[in-house]
């Protein structure tokens, strides 16, 4: 398998996790070094470290009165 076809299915497998509420494997992937930038005037529009993008969004998600539904439609 071509490591195209090999990156692809592990974002598949990724999101598939995801759609199930399993977002490990999805925070297990970014990278430590990254720089993740949220545009906009939300209250979460920052550029983050990899700690503190997944600690915004934890705390996002604890203010939701209900799950977000995550799903899928196309990788290319």
């Amino acid at each position: 398998m071509d490591q195209e076809s090999k990156n692809k299915k592990l974002m598949e497998s990724i999101f598939a996790a995801r759609e199930s509420g399993d977002n490990q494997p999805f925070v297990d992937a970014i990278a430590e070094d990254v720089n993740w930038t949220v545009t906009g005037s939300s209250l979460v529009s920052n550029t983050y470290d990899k700690a503190g993008f997944i600690d915004a969004f934890r705390k996002v998600g604890d203010e939701l009165t209900e799950r977000l539904k995550v799903r899928t439609r196309l990788i290319l």
